[in-house]
């Protein structure tokens, strides 16, 4: 059972990933990005509303103080990764972007040993830092891409990286220390990403920032709905996962399957061409992940 909330944690991701990349080329400022994460995040939150009052009522939606610290620090963590990889998105290759996310299993992994004691192998320690080799190699095909990494797109990077990694954790925390069920984290996780940035947009349009109004058309709405689902499936199934597959060995089984079928999509509908850089470097991953899960 855990495998198949993995499965869908993958299908859901995908739909995600495609998505956000075709949205993210209509995305030209900062306020952009907080409107298309806004209205994706209101979907999310309804959707995990639904879903959570069908399992334990109104009722079930009560949150212990600690509870309640851990779906914040989640929903934090969440909105960063989510507005820092919209960006990312228009400026880098979509399977570079695979391979980089990558790095948050080794987050999340270091995490649930520490504080979990989670098992960390030396085969895994080994995976690790061949993954950092495979991001080396294909940072030359997304040189090839879409030019040299700038600055400003390192720092996004990294804040994508680390906001995805952290948000991975607090679902194991939420899990493992018992908070409460899965789908009302999930729904919190939302909720509470709408507050602070429903604030932001209102200090953009108090300075009459420059808006986009065609993100708000019926064919962003409807795009808008589909990230949303997915991306709730992906939240919503992989906190199931993790409560039964260490985290060292489930975020790195899901990026390595991430990797392959994203390499696929991307050649098919992006027009990424498969290089032998490309190949090389989503094989180094592939031993990666390989060694991270013996």
């Amino acid at each position: 059972m855990p495998y198949l909330f993995l499965t869908l944690a993958l299908i859901g991701g995908l739909i995600k990933g495609f998505a956000g990349k075709k949205v993210s080329h209509d995305v030209t400022n900062l306020h952009d990005g907080f409107i298309v994460n806004t209205v994706r995040t209101l979907f999310c939150a309804a959707i995990g509303f639904l879903v959570a009052v069908s399992q334990v009522g109104i009722s079930g939606f009560a949150l212990t103080p600690a509870a309640f610290l851990v779906c914040l620090v989640s929903s934090v963590f969440m909105a960063l990764f989510a507005i820092s990889w919209l960006y990312a998105y228009k400026s880098e290759a979509y399977v570079f972007l695979s391979v980089f996310t990558m790095l948050a299993s080794v987050i999340t992994g270091i995490l649930g040993r520490i504080v979990y004691g989670d098992e960390l192998k030396l085969t895994r320690i080994l995976g690790f830092v061949i993954l950092f080799l495979a991001i080396y190699i294909m940072s030359f095909y997304n040189k090839n891409v879409s030019g040299r990494i700038t600055k400003k797109a390192a720092i996004t990077l990294f804040l994508g990286t680390l906001g995805v990694s952290l948000s991975d954790f607090m679902q194991k925390v939420y899990t493992k220390e018992s908070l409460g069920e899965a789908s009302v984290f999930t729904f919190y996780t939302y909720f509470l990403m709408l507050i602070p940035q429903i604030a932001v947009i209102l200090i953009f349009n108090a300075k009459k920032a420059e808006k986009n109004p065609s993100l708000l058309d019926k064919r962003h709405i409807i795009i808008f709905f589909i990230m949303s689902a997915a991306l709730y499936l992906n939240v919503l199934t992989k906190t199931f996962a993790v409560r039964d597959i260490p985290a060292t060995q489930m975020y790195p089984t899901l990026q390595g399957a991430n990797l392959i079928f994203s390499a696929i999509l991307a050649s098919l509908l992006f027009k990424e061409k498969i290089t032998l850089k490309s190949v090389l470097g989503i094989a180094v991953a592939l031993i990666a992940v390989v060694l991270m899960n013996i």
